[in-house]
């Protein structure tokens, strides 16, 4: 197994927030504990110093793309387009992809 090409691989998923649907693709391999140790850390300096939100940081970092749109232009996942996501869909996206890598990690059940 080559982990260089695990991290670039890219999956899909499906989430809701108030009443629609949004298509997200992500890394979800590059959450690794060093990348959620960063994340910690990063949340914990930015709420002492009323800086950077980590889901900002974090979904901007980790997403590659997602099908919401600002006045019917594309709006793409960056840090700048992020800052000016409302904080609750923000959660209900990191939310998803946090609860898909964790599936991914939880080995299926046997059927023995």
């Amino acid at each position: 197994m080559d982990l260089a090409a695990l991290k670039s691989k890219r999956a899909k998923i499906k989430t809701a927030f108030d009443g629609e649907e949004i298509s997200i693709e992500f890394s979800p391999h590059l959450l690794t504990p060093e990348y959620q140790a960063r994340l910690r850390k990063l949340a914990s300096n930015a709420e002492e110093a009323g800086e950077e939100n980590s889901d900002v940081l974090f979904l901007s970092e980790i997403m590659s793309g997602w099908d919401v749109v600002n006045n019917g232009e594309p709006f793409p996942p960056t840090k700048e387009n992020l800052r000016i996501v409302p904080a609750a869909l923000l959660s209900v996206v990191a939310q998803g992809i946090v609860e898909y890598v964790g599936k991914q990690a939880t080995p299926a059940a046997s059927s023995n």
